[in-house]
């Protein structure tokens, strides 16, 4: 599950022009920060440094 919530993210993050806010309400997490911690968590980065790469 955790992986699979994590490759849609990445997928979001890099093909699409959705804001962070948008991905973390469209993976169902109830604050953006929980989204980041948990991304950053799993990956070892934030979602904004990912989609910059």
């Amino acid at each position: 599950m955790d992986h699979l919530t994590i490759l849609h993210a990445k997928t979001l993050l890099k093909s699409s022009s959705l804001s962070i806010k948008e991905i973390s309400n469209e993976l169902h997490f109830e604050e953006t920060s929980v989204f980041c911690r948990y991304f950053k968590r799993a990956v070892g980065i934030s979602p904004k440094t990912y989609r910059n790469e």
